[in-house]
């Protein structure tokens, strides 16, 4: 009798797939945690913007606000992240309007903090962010 080959794939074979699928992705989902984070903050870091553009016109039409209630942009402050607005210096002193973003503690956002400044000549930081 002659002996018919069968057509497949051995265990050894699927053995080793699963190995090696198995090994990229403990190097892929550390680095897509990362990229989510980094994607979540940018949310921060629009808003830090749209705050110091309204700060930029508050300034001008006379002093910078610390009350974020104050500024005409909705940012959903508490809802993501919690926005603070400080700016350090006496009235109408060389000064500068710093903005703060920190995610909510316990969610998805915990570990983002963003911040952006503008001083009363119109200077601003591009928004830098940390993900821990």
């Amino acid at each position: 009798m002659n002996k018919a080959r069968s057509k497949g794939f051995t265990l050894l074979e699927l053995l080793i797939v699963v190995i090696i699928i198995g090994a990229l992705a403990s190097v892929a989902l550390p680095q897509f945690g990362k990229m989510v984070k980094k994607a979540r903050a940018s949310e921060a870091i629009a808003n830090i913007g749209a705050i110091l553009t309204a700060e930029q016109v508050l300034y001008q039409e006379g002093d910078f606000t610390t009350t974020l209630a104050n500024v005409p942009v909705d940012v959903n402050s508490g809802t993501n992240f919690t926005y603070t607005i400080t700016t350090p210096g006496a009235a109408g002193a060389t000064r500068n309007c710093v903005v703060a973003a920190v995610g909510v503690a316990g969610g998805n956002y915990a570990g983002i903090s963003a911040t952006g400044t503008l001083n009363n000549n119109g200077t601003r930081t591009t928004p830098s962010m940390v993900v821990a």
